[in-house]
């Protein structure tokens, strides 16, 4: 019998966390161009219905390098008790500072509590207010990463 050291909750995060990735890079459709897996199966990784049909490592590279965040990485680093922290200091050509996201930051912050308390109203989380809480807290994360990597550019 084998036994897996990861959790089915963790496996379905990290499918929440791939789900996510495709949507920003603009689907498995758009994607499928920049990587060596089509459109089929790349939906097949991002669907809880394929728990068993994970995303292979250097595909979710391709993925976190199209949509310039580590949102896979972070996931995998997460599923093990980790942070990934930037080993370079990224350029600021964005024009972020940490004045400019507080918007951005208020309003992934306000989608998450709506949410939250939209799948906790009844009292029971259905999958799909799962899935609405996990991309929020996803987007707030990424909102979190632009102030921190606004912050390290102006430190220099």
């Amino acid at each position: 019998m084998k036994v897996r050291r990861s959790s089915e909750q963790t496996r379905l995060s990290l499918i929440g966390a791939v789900r996510h990735a495709l949507t920003v890079a603009g689907g498995g459709e758009s994607f499928q161009h920049a990587t060596r897996v089509n459109a089929g199966t790349l939906c097949k990784y991002a669907s809880p219905e394929w728990p068993d049909n994970h995303m292979p490592i250097d595909v979710a590279l391709d993925l976190d390098l199209d949509i310039g965040e580590p949102v896979c990485a972070r996931a995998l680093a997460a599923a093990q008790g980790y942070e990934l922290v930037a080993q370079v200091k990224p350029s600021n050509a964005s024009g972020v500072t940490p004045l400019s996201s507080l918007s951005g930051l208020a309003r992934e912050h306000a989608d998450l509590i709506g949410a939250i308390c939209a799948g906790t109203a009844d009292g029971i989380i259905t999958e799909n207010e799962r899935r609405s809480i996990r991309k929020e807290a996803y987007e707030l994360q990424s909102e979190v990463s632009r102030l921190l990597a606004a912050l390290e550019q102006e430190g220099d």
